[in-house]
Formats: C-alpha cells, sequence, structure tokens
C-alpha cells in the first residue's frame, strides 16, 4: 500500500508516446493547444509533453461553467484534472509539464480507478532516486510519500 495506492492490483497504467503527438492530441482532445515550434511564447505543447499551466487553464470558473451542460468539455475538463494530477503529484519534475503518452491512462475515463497507479508511482519514485544518487541535484516524483 502507498499512501492510499495499493501495488501490484490491477492492470498496468497504459502509457503510449507514439500515439499522443501533437496533431493527434490538437484534433481529437485539446483543440486549443499550441505547439512551442509555431508559438514559442505562449506554448501549451513542449517536446511531446503538455505544460501543467495549459492544463490548469482547464480549471477556470468560465470552463467548468461551460462544462456543466456540454458533455465533450466535461470530458476534457476531467482528462485535464487526471493530467494534471499526474503531473504534479506522481510524476513531477523539475520542469512544468508531463508527457502526452499518459493520455492513453484516460481514454476510457471508466477503466482509470482499475489501473495500478501505485506500481506506476512507485516505479516512478525509484527511477527519480536513482537519477538523484548519480547526477541530479534535485529529486523528482512522488519524494511526499518518503516521509
Amino acid at each position: 500500500m502507498l499512501t492510499g495506492l495499493s501495488i501490484g492490483d490491477g492492470p498496468a497504467v497504459p502509457y503510449d508516446s507514439g500515439k499522443y503527438q501533437f496533431e493527434y492530441v490538437r484534433e481529437h482532445i485539446f483543440p486549443d493547444i499550441q505547439d512551442a515550434s509555431r508559438c514559442p511564447k505562449e506554448a501549451s505543447w513542449v517536446s511531446n509533453s503538455i505544460t501543467i499551466t495549459y492544463l490548469s487553464s482547464y480549471f477556470l470558473k468560465e470552463k467548468l461553467v461551460e462544462a456543466e451542460n456540454d458533455n465533450t468539455l466535461a470530458h476534457k475538463v476531467a482528462i485535464a484534472f487526471f493530467m494534471y494530477v499526474l503531473g504534479h503529484f506522481f510524476f513531477s519534475n523539475a520542469k512544468t509539464y508531463i508527457d502526452a503518452g499518459w493520455l492513453d491512462a484516460f481514454e476510457y475515463l471508466d477503466a482509470v480507478s482499475t489501473y495500478d497507479w501505485g506500481s506506476a508511482a512507485f516505479s516512478r519514485l525509484y527511477a527519480a532516486l536513482r537519477l538523484a544518487s548519480r547526477r541530479q541535484k534535485a529529486l523528482s516524483g512522488a519524494f511526499q510519500i518518503l516521509e
């Protein structure tokens, strides 16, 4: 048990970095996302990753009110929320973005609760500890669980 998350219980968390490229994400998930190669100052997409700031733009009051009457927008808000949580808590790093491959875990929102999130967070923590012990000066990952 990892801070309330079971480890080794349920299917592995889906991840597909090949499918979730900029064009696919813009066409199917977040139509207003902006690529850094096209608009570097206000980019919400950097190196196959989505910025946390862009995801948090889905939590503005106006957008949440609009989502109450629009199921498509409500689905996008839910995906943005889950990606935000992953980027801030489970897979945090020194950067302010999360790999778009994790969008695969939220393609079917009904299945999100069945995934083995504990193993994913635990393996990310191990990888972060390995990097911190060798070459990084900052700790990333779900380091809050070390307490």
